[in-house]
């Protein structure tokens, strides 16, 4: 499959050739391709799949589905050419298949038949935001459950009764939730994405975080305007 010419620019910086040497060996994605692909349902399942070479039996509690469930939607990522069989493995006196994405893949947007990037963003991001408003709810009702909103001039904040809450607990789960706005120049917006990626970098290690660590869910945006009107 011949690749668009942008996949052979080489930025200048570290990081950048990095990237261009990867994206020189990305898979552009067919339109049914990309219907897999975007699926929010078998993300779970593609990002165990690009991990490494794995079997049903070791992906379906993973992904939290049956072998049966798990099995249907191998076959459907074969047939499409987005996954393959990578080898055997032998277990219990029998051989097991064991398969695998390659990555990463390139999903143009013009080929996902989405009428506006609004809606091609929309469909990852609005699956994914409202199973973590689910989780905070559920976090935020397991401490107490007199919440509400507190609305001033310029602010709408959650709170209880007592006050806004500001989410700062030094004790059990820590939990964030906060909409606004920032007032920055351009040196400032800069400087202030460098330090939130930086960060996330940072905490992006899971080697580093030992066999006791959980699972955080964050959701990071940043653009300018105003997102209250």
């Amino acid at each position: 499959m011949e690749r668009p010419p942008y996949f052979a620019r080489q930025p200048q910086s570290e990081a950048g050739v990095h990237y261009a040497l990867v994206m020189a060996h990305a898979r552009v994605a067919t339109a049914s391709q990309a219907r897999i692909l975007l699926r929010p349902d078998l993300f779970p399942l593609l990002s165990a799949l690009i991990e490494g070479p794995t079997s049903v039996g070791d992906l379906a509690p993973r992904v939290h589905a049956t072998p049966r469930q798990v099995y249907h939607h191998l076959q459907t990522l074969v047939a499409a050419g987005v996954a393959e069989i990578a080898g055997e493995r032998p277990r219990a006196g029998r051989a097991v298949k064991l398969y695998r994405v390659p990555a990463p893949w390139f999903i143009p947007f013009e080929i996902t038949g989405s009428a506006h990037l609004t809606d091609f963003l929309g469909t990852q991001l609005f699956p994914r935001l409202e199973r973590i408003v689910a989780l905070s709810a559920a976090q935020l009702l397991a401490e107490r459950p007199d919440w509400g909103y507190w609305l001033d001039a310029d602010h709408i904040g959650l709170g209880t009764p007592t006050g806004l809450q500001p989410f700062t607990q030094d004790t059990g789960s820590p939990l964030a939730l906060s909409v606004g706005g920032l007032h920055l120049n351009a040196v400032q917006a800069r400087t202030f994405h460098k330090k939130l990626n930086d960060l996330l970098n940072e905490f992006s290690r899971p080697s580093q975080a030992g066999p006791e660590a959980h699972v955080y869910s964050v959701a990071l945006f940043m653009t300018r305007g105003d997102g209250h009107t």
